[in-house]
């Protein structure tokens, strides 16, 4: 897990420091490189505000290593986190990757009052529908078909719960993957497409919560779930749980009262989407 930190940052006269305010935390970035710097801070959500130094609870640091000069000299790049070493690589996509994740999963690790489960959301009238999985299990295309058939984005990485149990917006870019065979879900990755829907407002109460396994091919085979058997879902997608369990249990099990619930396996994305927004309406729709 990631080790606690709340100091105040020093800076030095080659270094920018940017401050930001996610939920309850305050996050510092510094780096003597704005660009690598300013590409990471166009992909985080808007919840990210960003403002005045201060104390923080995590601070990151990202510095350039200026290779030798002649031919094959290249720049290799170091990502820290409160002066512990994450990365080191001359790889910039990679470096990017890292860096935004490792932002993600300190907001994460170290709020005091917000539960983050790894879950796709969206907000379809006044509730969520919320989407609980581990990455690669076809969050992203079914997100994605839920905003065309009319939803409206919340996050396609974290549902991210209050002490009450309101789910709150964390909209991260999708990263749409697209494929030679022309099914966007297939695991032969031709290139990937990252865009930013517009999010909607919040917090909310949840609507309904899905667990679904998607298999390519597959048919709809979707029964009803109890909130018991969705809790125990967002739970073991719950992102340091063990850190706070008291708290993680309160939140979830706040978010489950009174919610729908279904279980099963999924093929087609829209297919599935269409089916979702129907049994909000009707909950005998399946």
């Amino acid at each position: 897990m990631l080790a606690s930190a709340a100091q105040t940052l020093n800076t030095s006269p080659s270094a920018e420091t940017l401050s930001f305010r996610c939920f309850d935390l305050t996050i510092g970035i510094r780096s003597d490189n704005t660009q690598v710097v300013d590409a990471v801070i166009q992909r985080l959500p808007s919840c990210w505000q960003q403002g005045e130094p201060q104390t923080f609870d995590a601070v990151f640091e990202l510095t350039q290593n200026r290779g030798e000069s002649g031919a094959g000299a290249v720049d290799a790049w170091t990502l820290s986190m409160d002066g512990k070493m994450l990365l080191c690589t001359a790889d910039e996509a990679l470096l990017l990757r890292s860096f935004e994740n490792a932002l993600h999963l300190a907001v994460s690790a170290y709020s005091r009052r917000y539960v983050f489960v790894r879950a796709g959301v969206v907000r379809h009238g006044e509730t969520v529908i919320v989407l609980p999985g581990k990455d690669g299990c076809g969050k992203t295309m079914l997100v994605s078909a839920l905003l065309r058939a009319g939803a409206s984005y919340f996050s396609d990485a974290f549902a991210v719960f209050d002490p009450n149990g309101l789910a709150h917006p964390y909209p991260v870019p999708l990263t749409v993957t697209a494929t030679p065979d022309g099914d966007p879900e297939s695991v032969a990755v031709s290139y990937q497409h990252h865009y930013q829907p517009p999010p909607a407002p919040g917090p909310c109460a949840i609507g309904l919560i899905a667990t679904l396994d998607y298999r390519p091919g597959a048919s709809w085979r979707v029964d009803a779930s109890t909130p018991k058997e969705a809790a125990v879902a967002l739970l073991s997608n719950s992102l340091f749980v063990g850190a706070a369990p008291e708290r993680s249990l309160r939140a979830i099990a706040a978010a489950c009262v009174g919610i729908d619930a279904l279980k099963g396996e999924r093929g087609d994305a829209d297919d599935a989407a269409r089916r979702l927004l129907a049994h909000q309406y009707d909950p005998h729709e399946r």
